[in-house]
């Protein structure tokens, strides 16, 4: 049976592949906030924003990919599993801090700047600043999140539990 491309491209960005890990966070960042604007009431949207939510996922995400394990050979399902979970933790932990009366904000990591451990963001290629990518990059966001939108609730659900979170 052929490899799924993001069971490769998992593959290949726990083997040090910088170009496969910068797949993964641009094919799967425009679901994760679909999901985190989901499960983030509207209300909440002024206090977090999906967008840094997600931000904080990858953050827990990237270094625990090496440790991710695959399940019959494919690592798809396991790496979807692992952002979902990670990300439904994040938001249960936003919305228990906002239920107690306090705020959150989001924790920067304590690297060691004594030591060789790195931001595994830092290992991403920069990204391109070019003003039409950017817009190109912002324009199939919204689209994809006016369209979620525009499902009704019972459809919403299926495609951000079904398709999301496997």
């Amino acid at each position: 049976m052929p490899e799924d491309a993001t069971t490769l491209h998992v593959r290949r960005a726990k083997a040090g592949d910088r170009e496969s890990l910068e797949w993964l966070v641009k094919r799967f960042t425009p679901l994760l906030i679909a999901n985190a604007r989901y499960r983030l009431a509207r209300p909440l949207w002024s206090l977090y924003d999906p967008e840094d939510v997600v931000n904080d996922v990858w953050l827990v995400a990237l270094p625990r990919l090496p440790d991710l394990p695959p399940r019959e050979g494919r690592h798809t399902p396991v790496f979807l599993k692992f952002l979902s979970t990670t990300l439904l933790y994040r938001v249960n932990d936003l919305v228990a801090k906002h239920i107690r009366g306090k705020p959150g904000r989001a924790a920067a990591p304590a690297w060691d700047a004594g030591t060789d451990l790195r931001d595994p963001v830092d290992a991403l290629p920069a990204p391109t600043t070019e003003a039409v990518r950017r817009l190109v990059r912002q324009e199939a966001r919204e689209a994809v999140a006016a369209a979620i939108d525009e499902l009704e609730e019972g459809d919403r659900s299926l495609v951000i539990l079904r398709g999301i979170e496997g």
